[in-house]
């Protein structure tokens, strides 16, 4: 079941190379699919799921649009 990921700023390095279908398993969540990609939770602020705001406990499934966002600094 593929995901499409989108991650900006400072989290597109942690973006593997199948980012537009990356597989996930199944009873898939923004938790375990962020531990999956090497993010701790304090590394993410704001997670969209197919453009709605999703928590930790969110499922994530086959042909999902993934957003993650960091934190922003800046002066």
């Amino acid at each position: 079941m593929p995901v499409a990921l989108k991650m900006y700023a400072s989290l597109a390095k942690f973006a593997p190379d199948n980012a537009d279908a990356f597989p996930v398993g199944r009873d898939e969540t923004v938790e375990t699919l962020l531990a999956g990609l090497g993010l701790a939770p304090d590394d993410v602020t704001t997670v969209l799921v197919n453009g709605g705001p999703a928590g930790p406990d969110a499922p994530v499934g086959d042909g999902d649009r993934i957003t993650l966002l960091p934190a922003v600094s800046g002066g």
